[in-house]
């Protein structure tokens, strides 16, 4: 509040969908999405997987560099689980 007024700040999270850029990804079956969708993590992902499972063939090196970025990503998920986990004393963890 200022000077016993209620203030509300907004502030613009880019568009819904990027469309150009998005069709520049077109054949990844990537759609690019602003800040507003939460979610959109999940939508990258899942296009990440129907692409390489719609690959006829990936180079066994590129293979190796996908596997280990999944392995972190696992390692920092799990890492983040175990923190949710953990009894918090007066807000600190």
């Amino acid at each position: 509040m200022v000077n016993g007024k209620r203030v509300i700040s907004k502030c613009y999270l880019g568009p819904r969908i990027y469309d150009y850029v998005s069709r520049l990804h077109s054949h990844e079956g990537l759609v690019i999405k602003g800040l507003s969708d939460p979610e959109r993590i999940l939508d990258y992902l899942d296009a990440i997987i129907n692409y390489i499972k719609e690959l006829p063939a990936l180079d066994p090196g590129l293979a190796k560099k996908i596997k280990a970025r999944a392995r972190k990503l696992l390692q920092q998920l799990n890492e983040l689980q175990e923190k949710e986990l953990e009894p918090q004393i007066y807000g600190v963890r």
